[in-house]
């Protein structure tokens, strides 16, 4: 088997230091010429190529990429987990890994000490929090990253769907078969999406309601399953909320579909409840355009 050859191989055939072959092949500091030519030309003979990690000593760069998920991000749909594929399956082709952390993304301290710790060079932040903070933190420091989701702080690359369009196209649907009223629930109002979700449904003449606490969206439901005893359907805005939902028509007698017509962003698995409607959410391909503008404005900066 044929000798791996490491940076230290070529620094004493060219007979200077592993800094000095570095810096080389870097073209920083002060590097005489007859030294630079002598070192390309070992390196030409001994066919040498670093490892990912010399490579990135040797650039500055540490080919890592970091992605936040908040401690109360669910995979029971797949969401995060299929966004996080579709991101790495870009990253991988330039070379890239993905750290991800648990922490607090809303904190701009977890988000410095994730950055100086873990040595990432970009980051993929997978919600857009209605404080913004977080984004106001990464453009104060001059760090690369993208939001999925339309950002709550104005100048911040970011990817999403068109959700206008698909609550229209859901509305729609659900009046297809009855006139009924529509409600649009969410059980965390620190998301901007939810927000902004809620504002499209109240233009478009149905109620709606944020809470952060369960207490909140029973009162919500109580009075709108009155209002509107027989014809009404509930989209919910994730996965929090339709679970919501499913227990309160349980422990109010109320059947899924007969009694109320539930809708919700995602697609999750309840073989119990196959009338739920579902919109689908393309994570893989958010993740793809997530990392596609998060690698275009790395290169930018190289």
């Amino acid at each position: 088997m044929k000798k791996r050859i490491k940076i230290g191989d070529v620094a004493a055939a060219a007979g200077v230091s592993t800094t000095t072959v570095s810096r080389v092949m870097s073209g920083t500091g002060r590097i005489s010429a007859l030294t630079r030519e002598r070192v390309f030309a070992v390196i030409e003979r001994l066919e040498y190529q670093p490892s990912a990690i010399a490579k990135g000593l040797i650039e500055s760069k540490t080919y890592n990429v970091g992605v936040t998920l908040s401690p109360n991000s669910r995979f029971e749909n797949n969401f995060f987990q299929t966004l996080l594929q579709g991101a790495v399956s870009i990253l991988n082709r330039f070379s890239y890994d993905v750290v991800v952390s648990g922490g607090d993304e809303s904190d701009g301290k977890s988000l410095e000490r994730f950055i100086k710790r873990q040595k990432i060079e970009a980051l993929l932040l997978t919600r857009s929090l209605k404080d913004g903070k977080n984004i106001r933190k990464l453009k104060q420091m001059g760090f690369p990253f993208v939001v999925v989701g339309t950002p709550s702080a104005p100048g911040a690359p970011y990817a999403d769907i068109n959700y206008p369009q698909a609550i229209a196209q859901l509305i729609e649907k659900l009046s297809e078969r009855s006139q009924n009223r529509i409600a649009f629930i969410a059980s965390d109002e620190n998301i901007f999406g939810n927000i902004l979700k809620a504002n499209e449904f109240k233009a478009r003449g149905c109620d709606a309601y944020i809470g952060a606490d369960f207490f909140g969206l029973k009162t919500f439901l109580d009075f709108f399953t009155k209002q509107n005893k027989k014809n009404k359907s509930i989209v919910t805005a994730d996965y929090d909320s339709l679970l919501f939902l499913i227990n309160y028509a349980r422990e109010n007698n109320l059947n899924i579909p007969t009694d109320i017509q539930a809708a919700t962003f995602g697609d999750y698995n309840f073989p119990f409840y196959p009338a739920v409607t579902s919109v689908p959410e393309p994570a893989f391909a958010l993740g793809e355009k997530a990392a596609l503008i998060l690698m275009n404005i790395i290169k930018k900066g190289d």
